[in-house]
């Protein structure tokens, strides 16, 4: 993709666009057609924040258009009175041809109308995005549900909503570009995500009630949403007998290891090679590859035995070597990164240069985990290298570096970036070009 391409790209994850869904339904639970929690059960709004003096358009201050797109506003009761834009009004947000684009564009408009000073206009905008909020069109309602919690839902519109998704287990699947990559999520792990993201403990309750009346029957469903992880990662604590079982079971296992190893369990690493045993020979297209390859990653860091090292370098290179997409390289490379050895590190460089674009990109996620100095700078250089030759932007090397969290990968990352807005690679970047990053440089890496 050329670097327009990219700045595209970006713009649209400043829109929050879902760009494809798996499944949809007709009504989603707390719509029309459903009957809403009752009030005692749903979290309450925090205090709304002022508008900030700061809502402003990019490039009329340093405020970053991400951050424009996610500041938090007092928002007027809803009113349903005319209004009108360009190409939109009142009414013909809600033809089908244009619902999509108003439920993209209505949360700017009303932040706009604001700080603008005209809160009419924003009540009116409000009342429109809270009508297509209860859409019999699913992933049009729960995109509205989220933009109104993204402005502030001092109504508690959407957290009637969103408590309703987690209570009763709706699993919308939305293909949605967000704030750190593009992927195919749960409608409950996107909420999560939005209430880790405004640091929101009000629902942590509601979370731990859903968690614990389907602990029992946990399974598949952890792919989807992983309860039990969000509330561990909010500081809630669950018992380490429950993350022990927990590694029995497939789905979310990534999830269930790393909160084991934080808890420093006694008895995990004997649980663990127990595991690697079991699972070292299963076929590389299977699930169990997979967690193989995570386990033997975990061991080598835990005890530092070639033989789990030597496990994963082996199956990575026969892998990489074949002509099969049937493998596990997206959990093979990753825990070669992480063990922070050399040789390894030395494999998951060489994969950024496969024939296999996925391949390519897996390593340079996988880089991104890793702390050893060789794969900082085998980011920065390729970074170098696709800028200057290819004259692209290399956002996905950008973001590797930062997700090191080192000083040294944020320096280079830093010289990349000056590099490219003084055009010493032949072309010039825009600063707006940094916009995702720089957001996911303060937001994304905590």
């Amino acid at each position: 993709m050329k670097r327009r391409g990219i700045i595209a790209v970006i713009a649209l994850v400043a829109l929050g666009v879902v760009t494809a869904v798996w499944r949809q339904q007709d009504q989603q639970p707390g719509s029309r057609g459903h009957e809403s929690l009752s009030s005692p059960t749903v979290p309450k709004a925090p205090q709304p924040t002022p508008v900030a003096d700061g809502l402003v358009e990019a490039g009329e201050s340093p405020m970053n258009h991400l951050e424009f797109d996610r500041t938090r506003v007092s928002l007027p009761p809803a009113v349903n009175e005319p209004w009108r834009t360009a190409f939109f009004d009142n009414e013909n947000c809600f033809e089908e041809r244009k619902k999509w684009s108003a439920v993209e564009a209505l949360p700017r408009w009303i932040r706009k109308a604001l700080r603008e000073g005209k809160p009419e206009r924003a009540a009116a905008m409000l009342w429109t995005l809270k009508k297509l909020g209860e859409d019999k069109e699913a992933k049009i309602a729960s995109e509205a549900v989220l933009a109104i919690y993204r402005l502030g839902d001092t109504e508690n519109f959407a957290r009637e909503k969103i408590s309703a998704w987690i209570k009763n287990g709706w699993d919308l699947k939305t293909g949605v570009t967000g704030l750190w990559q593009s992927e195919y999520l749960d409608i409950r792990t996107r909420a999560l995500q939005e209430l880790a993201f405004f640091k929101d403990h009000s629902f942590d309750e509601v979370i731990y009630g859903a968690w614990l009346s389907n602990k029992d029957s946990e399974g598949i469903g952890l792919a989807s949403v992983d309860l039990a992880y969000y509330l561990e990662k909010q500081g809630r604590g669950l018992p380490h007998e429950y993350w022990m079982q927990r590694l029995d079971i497939p789905y979310g296992f990534e999830n269930a290891l790393e909160i084991g190893e934080k808890k420093v369990m006694p008895e995990l690493g004997a649980k663990l090679q127990l595991l690697f045993e079991r699972l070292r020979g299963s076929r590389p297209d299977s699930i169990d590859s997979g967690r193989a390859a995570v386990v033997a990653s975990a061991l080598f860091r835990q005890t530092g035995d070639a033989r789990y090292r030597d496990y994963l370098a082996d199956n990575a290179v026969a892998q990489l070597g074949a002509k099969s997409f049937e493998s596990s390289l997206k959990k093979l490379l990753p825990g070669l990164a992480a063990t922070n050895d050399k040789n390894a590190i030395e494999i998951v460089v060489g994969a950024m240069q496969h024939q296999n674009g996925v391949v390519r990109d897996t390593a340079i996620d996988a880089l991104g985990n890793a702390q050893d100095p060789a794969a900082t700078e085998a980011l920065f250089e390729a970074a170098i290298q696709e800028a200057k030759e290819k004259q692209w932007f290399p956002q996905n090397k950008m973001r590797a570096l930062l997700r090191q969290q080192n000083a040294s990968a944020d320096a280079k990352y830093d010289r990349l970036k000056q590099a490219l807005l003084s055009g010493k690679f032949g072309w010039t970047a825009a600063a707006r070009d940094f916009d995702a990053l720089e957001f996911f440089r303060k937001h994304g890496r905590q």
